[in-house]
């Protein structure tokens, strides 16, 4: 027995609680469970595939036909009921009796049947078996025998973590002690000794002395050589016996824990002393052992690079180094997503979803909308994604067009750390502080890589970011879903959509008739064409996912290429480039003088980026489609040209190949793209900090005095912005980036403000605010002060009777009457008397609520004029319908009111006796008060109840 280690649980992910579960096992020695965990197990002997606990049906797996390859067909012996069933290859019997190829069987409510390459039988127990005739099975069980399976397939109850469960009812750890378990006992009988005994009798009565103990010991040499065969390991020779003190010698021990004992193959002879290990027929030490990787060799001190990682061969073992690597989410074709830590799964739901959200500093969030787009309403198509960074909202649809705050974007577009451009004819990049997405063309795909800054911070359809699947399903609570729905459903934007159905859409099973067209064309997975990637990435998801989307393709569009084309990209991104595309199959045109290519670079492809070089980040990953050559970028007009005709840029002014200017004393060429600058060392020339540049007699222009027709009244020699720039703070930026100011601080692009019932927008450097009109508040306070509805303060002390407010078409007034309080001179308000059309109600201190002279009992409303007068805590109210409120404590020592205007709701103009001549003229009306002069002609506003004129020598104190 020789178990293959499988370096992660990949593709261990979480069911939908769905109506079946299917375990599979192909290639000899790979193995999927029933709740989806994927492990390597390479057997030799007779196990239990699958079984229920409580007896009554089995399945038994063993290897026949073994090739030099390693390859082993598998044979199968399954117990239902009192029926057996055995097949191997194309061979099929029940209860011992063949079953003639291709020929329906029905028998005791068992169904076999041929379809396709595979042999299919089904029973009446809720288990469904798929036989290959070689190497793959599919056992298909259905909810009934949830919680009730056993065997190689684990426990099928949705939950990972206890597949490996052996038949003592442990869970351990290692795919070989799991499978080893399972091994059927008897099947693989002890060595019968009675052969050898016949054969040591023979041999040694016709040997002639005195090579008599020769055939003796090569006898017990090979009956100990058969049962090391069977794992059974025996101590025979000793000093006395056989002579040389040999052993059964076995493979070096220089393996991961699960390598097990000894190969299958070992042999008696010789082996390497303790402390040495075999290598090429000669023993070393272990730090001179090679290492091995993807089925090539390195010798110690070899280096291999894994991701963001570098991998040291020593020993025999690679250490690596443990650097925090990127990690990329793909949604693939329809619907198919692969988490930031590799879990996968299948969702229909037409709806916005959030993908990406960073819940701890609050800095991304990727949502992606999806459609229903099979003519059966089954699957989702990506349809658009939104990205909300730095208060910007983008947005990309799968046409390519894209829009930033809701305006029409034309790519390439730089700006403020943000960078959107072509990569290739098939692609979109879009670049981040930390992240960057691929958006697909050609087909629905998106491919989000976040660095490690995003680690443990996100959460969504994309998963966790923190290398562990387990945790991939966590929720906006904080709780981890089992099934997919549930998952999807707590992620939508939108509440209202319908909620995704737990249903687990098997197209190949509904529409069966499809199934071999399928096969047929994404064979092209499994063909020689990919093989040299197979040993890189596993090919079995995408020929799954292949198979899906081609079973579930509406009729008359091609469904095949996007899910080859992903798993061509994936080889690329592992460095093996595979030439799938032909002028029939899947075609791509090109134009311009580009050339289709697997692995593109998707920075440096235009002359525009020469121009920029730090505007496209390298990023690791490579694109398909449609590029330059190499050596040559595309240029304005999409066509691809040498390096050496692209432009230069100087501020806004464009610079044709072979042109030159001036940079202090120094003379820029342009070449390449890029200004070639000679380096002399100019005069007084000081270092410049930040992006400042040393100039001559020029001006520095900032953002406080770019619009200042005087901001360069004196020019100076020293450090100045670039031509197009302004300074803010130690940095020169484009002069639409300026903030604007409130209350002595910055606001940037797109920050807002409140001004009353307004919110105001910083936008080119001005404030936008709304035009709603708002209420205003009145107060009349204390001694007593004054602050009008625009905010203005005053104090006045008058002892009489006021209009305090009073509406120009008639509708309300609003009168105060002032006495003196005690001898110090200030005044307070004995009495409010709100005037509504013949309505008065009248508020005295320490008398109750007046209404046209009735005494009411509060609360009081009065439905025709929408009047209430209520009582809140210490005050009075008094509402109008019309937009006016008063407030009133009723106080011995002070008093005071707030009158609310609702210029919303209401077209009227309130006339303001005090409050509003203040506001009119303030220094004419504060001149005659603060010298105590009484002029009638400029205090006429100020009467008393009767309309009299009062003269007043009281002064208006200014606060």
């Amino acid at each position: 027995m020789v178990v293959k280690p499988h370096s992660s649980w990949l593709l261990g992910a979480t069911q939908d609680k769905q109506a079946f579960s299917t375990c599979a096992t192909w290639s000899s020695s790979h193995f999927r469970t029933f709740d989806g965990l994927h492990f390597n197990f390479r057997g030799s002997c007779t196990y239990n595939l699958a079984s229920s606990q409580d007896g009554t049906w089995a399945i038994y797996i063993s290897s026949t036909s073994c090739q030099l390859t390693g390859a082993c067909a598998k044979a199968l012996k399954m117990m239902f009921g009192l029926e057996l069933i055995t097949m191997q290859g194309r061979n099929v019997s029940v209860n011992g009796v063949a079953v003639q190829e291709r020929q329906p069987r029905l028998q005791n409510g068992i169904s076999i049947r041929w379809l396709g390459d595979f042999i299919f039988v089904d029973t009446g127990m809720g288990i469904r078996v798929k036989y290959s005739g070689d190497t793959t099975i599919y056992v298909t069980v259905t909810a009934d025998q949830r919680g009730r399976t056993r065997g190689l397939c684990g426990i099928y109850n949705d939950d990972i973590r206890d597949d490996f469960t052996t038949v003592a009812g442990t869970i351990v750890k290692y795919a070989a002690s799991f499978g080893n378990s399972w091994r059927v006992p008897g099947e693989q009988p002890e060595v019968d000794p009675m052969g050898y005994l016949d054969a040591c009798l023979y041999l040694y009565c016709s040997e002639m002395s005195p090579g008599k103990e020769n055939v003796i010991c090569d006898t017990f040499a090979g009956y100990a050589r058969e049962c090391a065969q069977k794992h059974i390991f025996i101590s025979w020779r000793n000093a006395d016996f056989c002579g040389k003190d040999k052993s059964i010698a076995c493979c070096a021990a220089v393996r991961t824990p699960e390598a097990g004992h000894c190969r299958d193959d070992c042999v008696s002879g010789c082996e390497c002393p303790p402390g040495t290990y075999q290598d090429r027929g000669s023993c070393i030490k272990k730090e001179e052992c090679p290492c091995s990787h993807r089925r090539k060799r390195y010798n110690p001190g070899d280096t291999i690079q894994q991701k963001c990682n570098q991998c040291v061969c020593q020993g025999g073992q690679w250490l690596c180094s443990q650097e925090k690597c990127s990690a990329q989410c793909s949604m693939l074709g329809d619907s198919h997503y692969i988490t930031f830590d590799r879990k996968r799964y299948t969702f229909h739901g037409a709806c916005e979803y959030s993908l990406v959200e960073d819940f701890v500093d609050k800095k991304l969030l990727i949502t992606g909308e999806s459609t229903e787009c099979r003519s059966q309403g089954s699957a989702g198509c990506l349809k658009s994604l939104s990205i909300r960074v730095n208060q910007d909202l983008i947005r990309i649809k799968t046409t390519g067009d894209v829009t930033m705050n809701g305006k029409e974007i034309v790519l390439p577009f730089f700006s403020k750390g943000l960078l959107l451009k072509q990569a290739s004819s098939t692609f979109i990049l879009i670049q981040l502080h930390g992240a960057h997405i691929f958006w697909g063309l050609e087909f629905p795909a998106a491919y989000i890589t976040l660095q490690p800054v995003y680690a443990n911070k996100v959460r969504g359809l994309c998963g966790t970011f923190n290398w562990n699947q387990n945790d991939d399903f966590t929720t906006p609570e904080g709780d981890v879903e089992n099934s997919i729905s549930a998952f999807t459903n707590r992620f939508k934007i939108d509440p209202d959509c319908p909620a995704l159905s737990s249903f687990n859409f098997d197209p190949c099973g509904i529409f069966a008739q499809r199934r071999q067209f399928a096969e047929e064309v994404c064979a092209v997975i499994r063909s020689p064409a990919f093989e040299v990637c197979h040993d890189q990435v596993e090919w079995e998801p995408y020929y799954q996912l292949c198979l899906y989307d081609v079973c579930s393709c509406p009729p008359g569009k091609q469904c095949v290429c996007s899910a080859i084309a992903a798993y061509s990209r994936q080889c690329a991104q592992e460095g093996t480039i595979v030439h799938w595309r032909n002028h029939t199959f899947c075609p791509l045109q090109c134009s311009g003088g580009q050339v289709y290519s697997e692995c593109s670079q998707p920075c440096r492809s235009s002359c525009e980026e020469v121009q920029h070089p730090s505007s496209c980040q390298v990023v690791e990953d490579c694109v398909p489609g449609c590029a330059c050559p190499e050596g040559l970028v595309l240029d304005s007009t999409g066509q691809c040209v040498p390096i050496d005709m692209c432009s230069c840029m100087h501020g806004d002014t464009i610079y044709q190949p072979g042109s030159s200017i001036k940079r202090l004393c120094n003379t820029c060429l342009c070449e390449n793209g890029t200004w070639n600058c000679t380096s002399l060392q100019c005069p007084d020339m000081a270092v410049c900090p930040g992006n400042l540049v040393y100039s001559y007699k020029s001006c520095l222009r900032t953002c406080d005095n770019m619009e200042s027709p005087h901001n360069c009244s004196e020019a100076f020699d020293g450090c100045v912005c670039p031509e197009g720039t302004v300074l803010l703070g130690e940095q020169c930026i484009p002069p639409l980036e300026c903030p604007c100011h409130h209350n002595g601080r910055l606001y940037y692009k797109n920050d807002s403000i409140t001004k009353e019932c307004n919110t105001c927008v910083c936008r080119d450097r001005r404030w936008h605010c709304g035009k709603s009109r708002c209420s205003g508040t009145c107060l009349a306070t204390g001694d007593p002060h004054y602050i009008t509805f625009d905010g203005r303060p005053f104090t006045f002390l008058g002892d009489c009777e006021y209009i305090l407010a009073h509406e120009t078409n008639g509708l309300f007034t609003v009168t105060v009457e002032n006495v003196p309080c005690g001898s110090s001179g200030v005044t307070c308000t004995k009495s409010v008397i709100v005037a509504l059309g013949n309505t008065i109600v009248h508020l005295l201190r320490g008398r109750a609520v007046t209404v046209n002279s009735v005494s009411v009992r509060l609360p009081k409303t009065y439905s025709g004029s929408g009047l209430k007068v209520d009582r809140a805590g210490l005050f009075i109210t008094v509402t109008l319908k019309l937009g006016l409120a008063l407030l009133w404590d009723g106080g011995y020592v002070w008093g005071w009111a707030t009158i609310k205007k609702d210029i919303r709701e209401a077209k009227r103009q309130v006339e303001w006796n005090i409050a509003d001549k203040v506001k009119e003229d303030p220094k004419r009306f504060f001149q005659y008060f603060s010298s105590k002069r009484t002029v009638k002609e400029e205090v006429k506003f100020i009467r008393n109840s009767k309309g009299e004129l009062k003269d007043t020598d009281r002064e208006i104190e200014m606060p």
